[in-house]
């Protein structure tokens, strides 16, 4: 086995173990669908440097092209998975860029799959050996390029743009560790792609990078969600204590208490609240959409807006909205609630209390 050979086993290994473990994760808190994205790129990427090794101990010009075939494809099918994560990465605000750029993923896609040769190549697969410094010898794969490999390049520029733009977007909302993470990854993975341009160009000979840099976004990805992971779990254990202190607190008050994690879209309802619109606990489903669905629709809009806005800013949120009881008549119900913060200071959670302020009739 050639050292290059050896480098993508090792690359595809630690690839496909940090998919695994990020599966896993997904498995059991699914409301993360970052984690299932993130994994499909390191599926994807594992799978690209294992085709890889096929490629690099190809011995005939037919089993060069078959190799090269299913590089591409998983190449295609990585970038695919890339896409999606950057939107979810971005809090899922590039979606409908990402669904574009899936569709200019297709035609690679097809035509790598089903081996469509007159589309993927334009004349005869062969090798040479470069020499390289030290007295090194790299025998490197020559199979010139048909119109969709060539198209191909598109759809991946589109893909690393996406990123280093969403990273920058991440940065200017106050995000900063998060999107220099993103930019600084995505500058190391064009780097490596301009230099392989490079080479299929002929400015220069030299061992392709591309298969390689990736790794680099993958484990400092890996570092940033391990850190986001552990930050999740001390804020949310001081949460949970101060929560129950709260919680005893309003029930004596006869308040109800809420709590709405915007990562995962989870809200929790104490008993008091689920008594003051006439319910029995758990009846109404433990979802932000089950106190949009109850509002007067009147009032719905500028809840949403007066939401948006005080997490942002972090201010107390502070508000009186009709909400419709059990029998059909709207209370009026104050809605009251703080947010906490990561360290980062992204919003982990918006907290607070519900009280029935409807003047009795007379």
């Amino acid at each position: 086995m050639s050292g290059l050979s050896l480098l993508a086993h090792v690359v595809a290994s630690i690839s496909l173990f940090v998919g695994a473990g990020h599966l896993s994760i997904y498995l059991r808190r699914p409301e993360h669908r970052i984690y299932l994205t993130f994994a499909l790129v390191c599926f994807g990427f594992g799978a690209y440097n294992g085709v890889a090794v096929g490629v690099y101990e190809a011995t005939s010009p037919e089993s060069l092209r078959y190799w090269l075939r299913f590089l591409f494809l998983a190449l295609s099918l990585s970038t695919l998975a890339f896409v999606w994560f950057v939107s979810d990465y971005a809090g899922g605000r590039y979606s409908r860029i990402a669904l574009w750029i899936s569709i200019a993923l297709l035609p690679p896609i097809v035509a790598t799959a089903f081996g469509i040769d007159r589309l993927l190549w334009s004349g005869e697969a062969g090798f040479r050996t470069i020499e390289l410094p030290f007295g090194l010898r790299v025998r490197q794969h020559v199979v010139p390029r048909g119109p969709i490999l060539t198209y191909q390049v598109l759809p991946y520029l589109a893909a690393v743009s996406l990123a280093f733009f969403a990273g920058q977007a991440l940065r200017r909302t106050g995000e900063r560790k998060r999107g220099t993470l993103l930019v600084v990854t995505t500058a190391l993975f064009l780097a490596a792609g301009l230099s392989d341009a490079a080479v299929l160009y002929g400015i220069y000979d030299f061992v392709y990078l591309y298969k390689f840099a990736f790794i680099f976004f993958i484990l400092m990805m890996t570092w940033s969600f391990s850190g986001e992971v552990l930050s999740a779990i001390e804020v949310r254990a001081a949460l949970a204590q101060s929560e129950e202190r709260l919680e005893l607190a309003l029930e004596g008050a006869n308040d109800g208490l809420w709590d709405w994690s915007p990562p995962t879209g989870e809200v929790h309802y104490s008993p008091r609240w689920f008594e003051m619109l006439g319910y029995r606990p758990g009846e109404i489903a433990p979802s932000f959409s089950a106190i949009l669905d109850r509002l007067h629709p009147e009032d719905r809009r500028t809840f949403v807006a007066r939401r948006e806005r005080d997490l942002l800013a972090g201010d107390p949120f502070d508000t009186v909205v009709r909400m419709r009881h059990a029998n059909g008549e709207y209370r009026q119900i104050r809605v009251r609630a703080l947010v906490t913060r990561e360290r980062d200071g992204r919003p982990l959670s918006l907290s607070g209390s519900l009280q029935d302020v409807t003047e009795p009739p007379y």
